[in-house]
């Protein structure tokens, strides 16, 4: 019995040098106000909006778009941050905001430096193993998105039957 004693006090005296997780989404913009996607061209100037304190001729950028189930936008998530010629995203950070802002649908969005709109063979397969990663979690991938610094230029995965 004495044993037992020990072992749950040292199991208490334990927990208290665990550190405590706090997780939190706070959004100041009423439902009703949220921009509402239904094309390529909506989700397009919600990005450029979002996009224009960027650098985008100097690196290359990933974001996530996450949007509600009436893909009414909850908010962006940066992801990554490159050089020039790539960027590195984390697909469990992509998941975790998925999840932690309770978005039911994604959109994924990056811009190429030099202003070529082809998607690469990296962004296929970050697309691709992003959509697989996402249908675990029963969320969708709508759409990804490539920009340039050009107003009104971009390369969409869906219109181009990539998706």
């Amino acid at each position: 019995m004495k044993t037992t004693v020990k072992t749950v006090k040292a199991d208490l005296e334990a927990i208290n040098h665990i550190a405590e997780v706090s997780v939190s989404y706070n959004s100041k913009i009423k439902p009703s106000d949220r921009a509402k996607i239904s094309s390529s061209s909506d989700s397009y100037k919600v990005i450029w909006d979002a996009s224009k304190a960027l650098q985008l001729e100097l690196k290359e950028f990933f974001y996530i778009l996450l949007m509600d189930r009436a893909n009414k936008v909850l908010g962006v998530v940066r992801l990554g941050e490159g050089s020039a010629f790539g960027c590195v995203v984390d697909i469990q950070q992509l998941i975790r905001a998925s999840i932690l802002c309770n978005a039911q649908n994604i959109i994924l969005w990056h811009n190429h430096p030099s202003g070529n709109m082809n998607p690469s063979e990296a962004d296929k397969a970050i697309t691709k193993k992003t959509k697989q990663a996402l249908a675990l979690v029963e969320i969708n991938l709508l759409d990804h998105l490539i920009i340039t610094s050009e107003e009104g230029r971009y390369t969409s995965f869906q219109d181009e039957g990539l998706l």
